[in-house]
């Protein structure tokens, strides 16, 4: 029989901590995005939404991040979540994954600046972002959000979470292809030459 309050109270510092770290994860994304609203598209630019796939286990992720923050205790499913209460190091490795993600995030923002979009299409002026994490990686953003699905699951061990790991790999990639081709195409042997001096999600691979 689980104590549902008990373990609501155990894991107070751990709820505390994922507020917070959600609150500054959604003023990033707002402050860029009112960012890059400065830089218009190119006239005649194909706009291309986010990958059903990446939609579906960003979301998915979300939801279990935000019913654990609210009350754990509802996620411990026979089958699917049996654990009690986190262990420390499971809290720890977690945490750790969860700002490493963040800091990530934001330093793409940054380097990306006005070039950012929720929907993939090109702006004026488009360059090759080579600076920051993107001298190592062509898609930080992508990597921040898998990093941050495979750390919530560390204190998290929920199948339906596990499950979307896989499936934001593949959303993500097909994103990355998408857009690859398409600055491929508008930048030309500059862009080429970034591709393959860069990782997609994981540098060096």
């Amino acid at each position: 029989m689980i104590d549902h309050t008990a373990v609501i109270s155990e894991l107070t510092t751990l709820r505390l901590f994922l507020l917070c770290w959600g609150c500054c994860a959604l003023a990033i994304r707002t402050f860029y995005a009112r960012r890059s609203a400065r830089r218009n598209a190119l006239p005649d630019s194909t706009f291309v939404n986010p990958h059903p796939y990446a939609v579906v286990a960003v979301s998915t992720w979300i939801l279990v991040l935000a019913l654990f923050t609210a009350r754990p205790d509802l996620l411990q499913i026979p089958g699917f979540y049996t654990q009690s209460v986190p262990s420390v190091y499971q809290q720890i490795v977690g945490i750790t994954g969860l700002v490493l993600g963040l800091y990530l995030l934001a330093r793409a923002h940054q380097e990306l600046g006005e070039f950012y979009g929720v929907r993939l299409f090109l702006k004026e002026s488009h360059e090759t972002v080579s600076t920051g994490p993107y001298a190592l990686v062509r898609h930080p953003m992508y990597t921040a959000y898998m990093v941050w699905i495979l750390s919530t699951l560390v204190f998290v061990p929920q199948v339906g979470l596990a499950l979307m790991l896989p499936v934001a790999w593949i959303g993500f990639s097909k994103m990355a292809e998408v857009e690859e081709n398409m600055l491929t195409q508008a930048l030309g042997k500059d862009y080429g030459d970034y591709i393959g001096e860069t990782g997609r999600f994981i540098p060096w691979v």
